[in-house]
């Protein structure tokens, strides 16, 4: 048990780091180049790549250029324009605060690219958020329904972030309830320094294909950014929340058969009963029969109990953010242990790819994997693995 808790805190401490490009140039043959603009001017851009090295081109030669980094632009008319460098049909322009602004290239004296520091940083959006959503249908030899949502709000001041987020799925097989899931959680995270930050956060999820009725969770804990870039980041962090859980007795599918064969046996025994009486209508215990029978039709599953239970928990986790040309890569890990039996514990790997599409859509794949050690006690499956893509939009 302690070599497999080691393995798995070790995985949470380790994430690879990739590439970060912070400009694509696309020149009008087709070619496409990453890298670091190193200098540019309205003759030259000068690009340090990492498998080109560093090369300088004509700048007639170039379609467009889309970069994340902050520039300055400095005309001949003594104006300085600071923010995000973007290059199409032979003009240049710069984004301020969502507001481009064109520079007249006769009029251009210098551009220059700023380091990332919190003086020339743009002010961060206080408001944004995302719906994700899909639906897969199959008629055939098998017929199956699968619907899944997704939203998220969060509010972002210079020091605090606060999140809120909602999910759900919900598929049948057959006419038969396959998987049905929701849930939501609110967060609140404040930076007393720069990569230090205290949180505290909330969550309630339901997932019957689990035999999950209802977990509950409050608390709050501390995290640092070891990694943090415009186009990479890494924390790690720890919390120590109180857990409530209840369990159910069935998944979908059982509970649905199961309810199905109490009610036949209700129904069958006000037959029973029922013909009794037509025979004898002083025969007492068949009158008690009919009543028996309204109640399992009323209640079926009355002699099935869900299961309680709650405790303290410690939760330690990472959260890792790369890009990747235009896809985004996110990665969450967390390891939370009842500090009451620390043989019981759940790992949960939650890996999400974004991939714009146009404008505010992008195509998003998601792979979730979640661990629970008590897997035995609760008559389930130890791992549990969901895959799906769907539609995500974002909103600024």
């Amino acid at each position: 048990m302690k070599t497999k808790l080691a393995l798995i805190i070790l995985l949470l401490l380790l994430n690879s780091a990739l590439i970060a490009y912070p400009a694509t140039i696309q020149f009008k043959n087709g070619d496409k180049i990453t890298g670091n603009i190193t200098a540019i001017n309205s003759e030259t851009i000068q690009i340090s790549s990492e498998i080109l090295g560093l090369i300088s081109v004509p700048i007639d030669k170039v379609d467009t250029i889309v970069s994340e980094n902050l520039y300055k632009i400095t005309t001949e008319d003594g104006r300085e324009y600071i923010g995000k460098l973007n290059y199409k049909n032979g003009s240049f322009s710069i984004s301020q605060k969502k507001k481009p602004s064109t520079i007249d290239t006769a009029n251009l004296k210098k551009i220059e690219p700023l380091p990332e520091t919190k003086e020339n940083t743009t002010e961060k959006k206080k408001w944004s958020g995302e719906i994700k959503a899909l639906a897969s249908f199959q008629r055939g030899t098998v017929d199956s329904s699968n619907f899944e949502g997704r939203a998220k709000v969060e509010r972002q001041t210079k020091n605090d972030r606060l999140s809120t987020e909602f999910w759900g799925n919900y598929s049948e097989v057959e006419g038969d309830i396959n998987a049905r899931r929701y849930g939501g959680n609110l967060r609140y995270t404040h930076y007393p320094k720069e990569r230090l930050y205290l949180y505290g956060e909330t969550n309630a999820e339901r997932d019957e294909s689990r035999k999950l009725g209802l977990r509950y969770q409050i608390g709050g804990g501390t995290g640092y950014d070891v990694i943090k870039k415009e186009k990479q980041n890494l924390s790690l962090e720890g919390a120590l929340l109180f857990t409530y859980e209840e369990y159910l007795p069935f998944i979908p599918y059982e509970k649905d058969k199961e309810k199905e064969k109490i009610i036949k046996e209700g129904v069958n025994q006000i037959t029973t009963s029922t013909s009794q009486i037509s025979q004898n209508p002083q025969n007492i215990p068949a009158y008690g029969g009919i009543i028996s029978g309204v109640a399992i039709l009323l209640n079926p599953l009355q002699n099935y109990e869900k299961t309680h239970n709650d405790f303290a928990s410690l939760k330690v986790g990472s959260n890792f953010t790369q890009k990747v040309l235009s896809s985004t890569l996110t990665n969450k890990l967390s390891l939370q242990t009842n500090l009451d039996r620390l043989e019981h514990y759940r790992f949960i790997s939650d890996t999400t790819l974004s991939t714009p599409l146009h404008n505010n859509l992008s195509l998003e794949i998601s792979l979730s994997n979640e661990y629970d050690s008590n897997y035995k006690n609760r008559s389930i499956d130890a791992w549990e693995h969901r895959l799906s893509t769907g539609i995500k939009y974002e909103f600024r």
